[in-house]
């Protein structure tokens, strides 16, 4: 009811004064009061329900996540795969290491060299080795310089090594016991620039001789 209909009674009981007479477009302003303050009590009623719903999705505020944001899937958050420091593509006998490109020997058709991801475990100026180790026919040994000593996550090994005996062949041909053969420059270079930790990514097939 509003302020000046309740004056009006109050002093209607109180003086026992007749009722004054409100005009007709009083009575309208009146209506039109009562209907402004219906709307604004439901409109508020209406933002506030929104909001009762909207903050336990975390839609208004900034804590939870973010409007658009994706929650993270376990592959984002996973660590991320340890960058190689050399690569190995047989198909193209090519050794690829801080941008240098090194050509290389690999197994032959009985001895295949094993590809994937191996870490290197070691490294030896020098590694004496069998005939058999090497590729030759043979019961006699032989000594290979600059040896880095490879390990996949299986536990196999390999090795890259020098190739003192015939630095002809890595490019050209493949005629190791399943090792990676290097020119002995191009060995002691690269031993010198990996360490131990370091990824070696070996690819391809060796080119049928």
């Amino acid at each position: 009811m509003s302020d000046e209909l309740t004056t009006a009674l109050r002093a209607l009981v109180e003086g026992r004064q007749p009722s004054p007479v409100v005009p007709g477009a009083g009575i309208r302003r009146l209506a039109v009061r009562r209907r402004r303050r219906r709307h604004a009590l439901v409109t508020s009623g209406l933002v506030a329900a929104c909001l009762a719903v909207a903050v336990p999705l975390g839609v208004g505020g900034g804590t939870a996540s973010q409007v658009g944001e994706q929650p993270p899937s376990p592959s984002a958050t996973a660590a991320p795969t340890a960058e190689a420091a050399a690569t190995v593509d047989l198909s193209r006998r090519v050794l690829t290491a801080e941008g240098r490109q090194l050509p290389i020997s690999s197994g032959d058709a009985r001895h295949r060299t094993p590809v994937g991801a191996m870490t290197v475990a070691a490294k030896h100026t020098e590694m004496r080795v069998t005939g058999d180790d090497v590729g030759f026919a043979g019961p006699y040994d032989t000594v290979l310089p600059w040896v880095i000593e490879l390990r996949a996550a299986g536990g196999a090994t390999n090795h890259l090594a020098a190739m003192p005996y015939d630095e002809r062949a890595p490019g050209r041909r493949d005629i190791t016991a399943g090792w990676i053969a290097l020119r002995p420059s191009d060995a002691a270079w690269l031993y010198r620039n990996l360490s131990t930790g370091d990824v070696v990514t070996i690819t391809g097939t060796a080119p049928a001789p």
